[in-house]
């Protein structure tokens, strides 16, 4: 009988990554192209191609000339009225919904083909604000991921905000309660952080109220 695995997926503006988790399986990072374990979040849309090129290669095939439609910072979108309206692909009306789906299901299949077994639960990344100064389309923004998630045949679909997952790593290593300041300087954006790690706040399941303090600025790497 297979284990359950878990994933998390990391759904960056600039590079994106995949992680695998299970009972008898110890955390471990998706290679996704030439071996390494980040994918840079873009798609080339090449005219009289069946499916589209992902990472690398759709920046190759953009930068060599092939007539097609290339596409960056694909998260951006998120929230915005750009994934109601949608853009045109060879003549054709196509949902945004539609494009995060197809770069999320490249994801899940890596992570399945390298555990050899069916993935239904995953983590999604996501920022304490995707629009600033905007709960309503903050909101429309983790409903939108989420669709797209369920889309491609995850099952059960849950978020952590990402200066909480950022400072996991530092908060393994201490033991008593202590304040951390998570700078994470993205492809779309610049967030700063001051979250409550360590000691009782470990074991918690929900950690939003351990945010102290967030802002950030909608500039990033790819500006």
């Amino acid at each position: 009988m297979q284990q359950e695995i878990f994933c998390g997926i990391d759904f960056g503006t600039s590079n994106s990554s995949i992680a695998v988790v299970g009972k008898c399986l110890n955390p471990q990072l998706i290679p996704l192209e030439n071996q390494k374990n980040i994918i840079p979040s873009t798609i080339f849309y090449e005219i009289g191609q069946r499916k589209p090129f992902f990472g690398s290669q759709a920046i190759e095939r953009y930068i060599l000339g092939y007539e097609g439609r290339f596409m960056r910072s694909l998260k951006r979108v998120l929230g915005t009225e750009l994934m109601e309206n949608g853009t045109i692909l060879n003549g054709k009306i196509v949902r945004f919904e539609n494009i995060l789906s197809q770069f999320i299901n490249n994801l899940k299949e890596k992570a399945e083909s390298k555990t050899q077994q069916n993935i239904f639960s995953v983590v999604m990344g996501r920022p304490v604000h995707f629009k600033d100064n905007d709960n309503k389309a903050d909101l429309a923004a983790e409903k939108q991921l989420e669709s797209v998630a369920k889309s491609v045949g995850f099952k059960n679909v849950f978020f952590q905000y990402e200066p909480i997952a950022a400072a996991y790593a530092h908060e393994a290593k201490i033991e008593n309660e202590k304040l951390a300041c998570v700078i994470d300087i993205g492809g779309g954006t610049s967030d700063f952080s001051i979250i409550r790690i360590g000691g009782m706040h470990k074991n918690k399941i929900n950690r939003t109220d351990d945010i102290l303090a967030n802002t950030g600025v909608r500039i990033g790497g790819n500006d």
